[in-house]
């Protein structure tokens, strides 16, 4: 007999979202909060990170990317699954009846 454990994600603590990589590399930079819009632009283009979007009229806009992204680890649930036999379970958890499963 086997059981569904299900578990808060470690990742994003159940919140389903992360700080995007590039965002995280930018801020521990000492000196990012000094930059003009004009040079945090640079650093993300040099990346490869600034995003391309459809204007109104159809010309092509650079966008930062999103600060923020679905969580990778739990795909944005807020929680990891797995399935494991009750045994196993059973000795996961302090102070539960010994059982024996067949």
């Amino acid at each position: 007999m086997e059981v569904n454990v299900r578990n808060t994600c470690t990742e994003c603590k159940g919140t389903r979202i992360v700080q995007n990589p590039v965002w995280a590399e930018f801020w521990a930079q000492p000196n990012a909060q000094q930059l003009t819009n004009e040079q945090t632009e640079a650093w993300f283009r040099e990346r490869g990170a600034m995003r391309l979007h459809k204007g109104l009229y159809g010309d092509r806009i650079e966008l930062f990317p999103d600060e923020e992204q679905t969580c990778y680890n739990c795909e944005g649930t807020g929680y990891n699954e797995k399935w494991m036999p009750m045994a196993e379970f059973l000795a996961l958890c302090p102070g539960a009846p010994s059982v024996v499963v067949k």
